[in-house]
């Protein structure tokens, strides 16, 4: 049997997940999405006060559905009213997407982008940091890494953005569902997350938080997150009126069944004893982290006292790497494996070509665990 270590990719979601899930696409069959959709309706409220609930919001009107923290980090980025010669701060330890993304926007709007150096551990000079954030208008960072067992001192951070005046962006997508989040602690404008991975939600899912005041107006509307204006006195089309909370980001077309899902994920959560999870997490990963620092075929990243399950590790000799590859085929493994691409400015120097990632959930059984473990002091 698979033993399941890419919960860092996408989680097994739960079988009430899946069958809210299919409970609502058969209603769908039946009534049509409309009326479903409508019959769902103290359901879909309650996504909103769960998530609200989850992040420690102040108010569910805070929380915008959408279909991937990346369409919600892009529709913020998209939303800032950024401007030429202005300046934007970030971490070399960021996601593909992520550095992709803001690099984007400062060439669209003539912003410079300054990427502050991590160590492989991931670790960063905040004074550094708080010089390249000088006259920054945004801050723009993950609170837990993609790609090794990283988790950053947003808390830190969100000073630092407060005091230069900065507009501060947190990717959650890997802390969210591992680790305690508080957005009013963290202080940040904006926080997004994912429903599939440490959340075990259904893929296409996430959702985006923003503080009232935060200033964004969001691009692209339509009548979910809108309303046209008319001269009543012509009928002549004199504006736009956009929704001033969250929900502006939001598109009158959704998957409610996916919305449902990962409104039932995100109630197991908040119904369990969630520091139990996070501790069992952690557990599993100081494991699997201990088993590739005692084995010196292989560098591990981020650290090896890290809260995080997350445990991302490359070949000290990239001609190793197929044999490894092979050792966790044939050993049932299924893991993940990063590329350059995915954390560009963070990929080893060394000339490997992936990174081995492997994440342990809550739901993973120790024995399985320390199999895993075992194989890679073996390897």
């Amino acid at each position: 049997m698979t033993i399941y270590m890419n919960n860092a990719g996408a989680a097994l979601v739960s079988d009430e997940v899946h069958e809210r899930m299919v409970e609502h696409l058969q209603r769908e069959r039946y009534v049509g999405a409309s009326a479903a959709a409508m019959e769902s309706g103290d359901e879909v409220a309650e996504f909103y006060e769960r998530a609200a609930r989850l992040l420690n919001a102040d108010n569910p009107r805070q929380i915008a559905f959408v279909d991937s923290a990346s369409r919600a980090w892009n529709v913020v980025l998209s939303s800032l009213p950024l401007k030429p010669g202005q300046k934007i701060t970030t971490l070399s330890s960021e996601f593909g997407t992520n550095l992709v993304s803001l690099a984007n926007l400062a060439e669209r709007v003539g912003a410079s982008l300054t990427v502050v150096p991590c160590a492989e551990d991931g670790s960063f000079s905040l004074r550094e940091f708080e010089v390249a954030s000088r006259g920054a208008s945004l801050i723009a960072i993950s609170h837990a890494a993609a790609q090794a067992s990283i988790l950053n001192p947003v808390v830190e951070i969100g000073s630092l953005a407060k005091a230069v005046g900065a507009f501060y962006l947190v990717d959650g997508c890997q802390a969210l569902g591992q680790t305690p989040v508080d957005v009013i602690a963290i202080g940040c404008d904006a926080y997004t997350a994912t429903g599939r991975k440490w959340l075990r939600g259904p893929r296409g899912t996430g959702f985006l938080f923003v503080r009232p005041g935060s200033g964004l107006r969001a691009r692209d509307v339509d009548l979910a997150s809108a309303d046209l204006v008319l001269d009543p006195e012509t009928g002549a089309i004199s504006g736009v009126e956009i929704r001033q909370d969250a929900r502006q980001f939001e598109l009158w077309e959704r998957s409610v069944a996916g919305l449902l899902g990962l409104s039932v994920a995100l109630d197991d959560l908040l119904e369990s004893d969630s520091n139990s999870r996070f501790k069992t997490i952690s557990r599993y990963g100081s494991t699997l982290r201990a088993a590739v620092s005692r084995n010196s075929k292989f560098k591990l990243l981020g650290e090896e006292r890290s809260p995080l399950g997350t445990v991302g590790f490359y070949c000290s000799n990239p001609t190793d790497e197929d044999a490894v590859g092979e050792m966790f085929r044939l050993g049932e493994i299924s893991l993940s494996s990063m590329h350059d691409w995915d954390c560009p400015m963070f990929f080893p120097k060394n000339g490997a070509t992936q990174i081995f990632r492997l994440s342990a959930h809550y739901y993973s059984s120790l024995q399985d665990v320390e199999k895993v473990a075992a194989l890679i002091e073996r390897a």
